[in-house]
């Protein structure tokens, strides 16, 4: 049994001497973070969990098992329990039609369907750990592709709503109505951790930009892996696709959801906005990315958080760029 294969397997072991020393406690976080090196920090943490299985170190294999829970628990608290919940208040509250007043048509995708996904998942964890301290190799494999499993599609599904759900306020507000309320996001979910991202050196970014991107399983193979270029100034995340926009984008093999948003049309912009890179056809899913990244941060700390090098070819890769470091006074711009 090849405990690395998937059925789109695309395995990377990982050597003892770097999945020992990944995981570390970061004082400014409060948590526990990723610091492995620039070359390392694209893969995904499931790698570091299977190397360390196979190479009997259960505590390393136990660490990166609750490394990945604490990934994916960032992702649920921030765009299930966050943003999401944002939306669909923002919905509720316009009354667009009847039954969405008091939250009866969306209580339960709304709540109830990802606090399931969310306990499926934590059983599924539960039950790798166990088969962790039986060197189960076969229920090893299973509980792992139920997990990925699981993850990816709350993952799909929550990305996909977060498209219709703006495409919705697109139709009846505009694209105003989009920055308006994407913009309440961000006074309420990231505003604040930009304060202590311009505090951090250039690994840090990184590796605080590479945690919250490897849950949404970047890549071909929806593994969660990613390529990083580094320059003299910047590193630079190649998502080929990302997890989110990129697979709406170009449809998923490995899950066979089809493409969910058109390069030009419904769901997308049809006239350039300040946020926009000068484009139109991006999606409003993808619109995030811009407005939270440079256009908000830009308009609060006259500095960009992380450039965002945005393809019009949706079987182009995208890419962030993570400066190494910032001065405290400078602008940055997309073309820095």
């Amino acid at each position: 049994m090849t405990i690395g294969s998937t059925a789109h397997s695309a395995f990377r072991r990982i050597k003892p001497e770097i999945y020992r020393e990944a995981i570390v406690d970061h004082d400014a976080l409060g948590r526990k973070l990723r610091m492995d090196s620039p070359e390392t920090l694209g893969v995904s943490t499931e790698w570091f969990l299977v190397s360390a299985f196979l190479d009997g170190e259960t505590g390393c294999a136990h660490d990166h098992l609750d490394y990945m829970w604490q990934e994916f628990s960032h992702i649920h608290k921030t765009l299930l329990k966050g943003w999401l919940r944002l939306l669909l208040d923002h919905v509720e509250g316009a009354g667009w039609s009847s039954g969405l007043e008091d939250g009866t048509l969306l209580n339960v995708p709304g709540n109830g369907f990802w606090d399931s996904y969310y306990r499926l998942a934590d059983q599924a964890t539960g039950a790798c750990h166990t088969s962790i301290d039986a060197r189960n190799e076969l229920a090893f494999l299973t509980t792992r592709e139920s997990l990925r499993g699981l993850l990816i599609d709350a993952n799909d599904l929550s990305a996909h709503w977060v498209q219709d759900i703006l495409t919705l306020v697109a139709d009846r507000e505009g694209a105003e109505g989009v920055e308006a309320l994407i913009r309440r996001t961000y006074e309420t979910i990231w505003k604040d951790r930009y304060s202590l991202w311009f505090s951090l050196n250039g690994h840090e970014r990184l590796a605080l930009s590479a945690e919250g991107m490897r849950p949404h399983f970047s890549g071909k193979f929806r593994t969660g892996d990613f390529e990083i270029e580094e320059t003299e100034e910047s590193y630079v995340m190649v998502f080929d696709p990302c997890g989110t926009g990129g697979v709406m984008r170009r449809g998923d093999e490995v899950t066979g959801r089809p493409q969910v948003i058109p390069t030009f049309g419904r769901g997308t912009n049809d006239a350039v906005r300040d946020w926009s890179w000068g484009q139109t056809g991006v999606s409003w899913y993808c619109s995030h990315c811009p407005m939270l990244l440079e256009w908000f941060p830009r308009q609060d700390f006259l500095r960009i958080v992380r450039p965002v090098l945005f393809h019009p070819d949706p079987y182009k890769p995208c890419r962030w760029v993570v400066p190494k470091s910032v001065d405290p006074l400078q602008e940055m711009t997309s073309d820095a």
